[in-house]
């Protein structure tokens, strides 16, 4: 046995060539990268995840059926039963390695920096684990009834993460992370039909409704989609910058790649829902030049890999 730490495990996985792969995580977020090394690499991938408590994104969800609809090598399944819907962290090697702990298949889980994850090399107990999953109920991606699974299960997820919307007292003296979106360029005329038909299916849906979608800004954000539904984010817009609540998200799945679209709303600034009021100083740091993209410590702005920006109350 052998206790994984400090970024091995994704090492691990990167270093596999033609092997079997069978991943068991209560959550996926962040990790479409290292999935496109593992198919690169020649790799079977089997990827089980659930609904718990509606944690998991249905956006990382669509995308990772998009990429088993592409690539015979991948495999996905979900448990949309909530109640019942797995909460284990296990990965399987070729049905002889398992590695099994606190760590999902997500960018912060596998870099170990505060999860584990034991590594028994016995058969046995692979088959165990293995048998055990069998006994959930998933819903392979490539089932007829998916993608409708999947849409109630957004519907769901926007109810919770409307439920969950913090509340800020301005007198608060805790620190405060911000995610961070900057746009880089402006949206072409063929984007912007794209986002307005991927709109008029979140409609349809049921996701958002007619009166929701009225005033929304729309922003290409890419192949992969760190935010959720109702939280709040800094967005810097040219020399506009202001906080906007995420309202709506969507897939193009007519897109090879599939490319994310985000729909959101500016947030009052008497608002509740403001973490920090953005002073003057603070907007001038923010805009310094080349403080867009490369971040300094003035003003106590910070920022990390992933577009998280923190400021301490003084």
């Amino acid at each position: 046995m052998q206790i994984m730490k400090n970024d091995d495990m994704r090492t691990t996985l990167e270093k596999l060539r033609n092997s079997h792969i069978v991943i068991i995580s209560a959550f996926v977020n962040g990790v479409f990268e290292v999935l496109e090394t593992l198919l690169d690499n020649g790799n079977k991938v089997d990827i089980y995840t659930g609904t718990l408590n509606c944690f998991n994104s249905p956006y990382n969800m669509q995308k990772f059926a998009k990429i088993s609809e592409k690539n015979p090598l991948f495999n996905f399944y979900v448990n949309f039963d909530s109640a019942s819907s797995t909460h284990w962290k296990v990965y399987t090697i070729n049905d002889k390695i398992l590695y099994v702990g606190s760590a999902n298949f997500t960018s912060t889980g596998i870099s170990l920096k505060r999860d584990t994850l034991l590594k028994v090399c016995k058969h046995e107990v692979c088959e165990e684990y293995l048998e055990e999953t069998k006994k959930e109920v998933y819903l392979s991606s490539k089932d007829c009834s998916f993608k409708d699974k999947l849409d109630k299960y957004t519907i769901k997820y926007k109810d919770e993460c409307k439920q969950c919307t913090r509340q800020y007292d301005v007198f608060s003296k805790e620190d405060v992370d911000i995610s961070l979106f900057v746009v880089k360029e402006e949206f072409t005329t063929e984007e912007e039909k794209v986002a307005a038909r991927l709109l008029n299916r979140g409609v349809e849906k049921g996701v958002i409704s007619e009166s929701e979608r009225k005033g929304l800004r729309q922003y290409g954000i890419g192949y992969e989609c760190p935010y959720t539904l109702h939280q709040i984010i800094l967005i810097v817009d040219g020399k506009e910058i202001a906080y906007h609540e995420v309202i709506d998200i969507e897939m193009d799945e007519d897109d090879d790649v599939g490319s994310f679209y985000m729909y959101t709303r500016k947030v009052k600034k008497n608002s509740k829902k403001i973490p920090l009021q953005l002073t003057e100083s603070i907007k001038k740091g923010i805009m310094k030049k080349d403080a867009v993209y490369n971040w300094t410590d003035a003003y106590n702005v910070i920022k990390s890999k992933n577009e998280i920006i923190s400021w301490s109350k003084e």
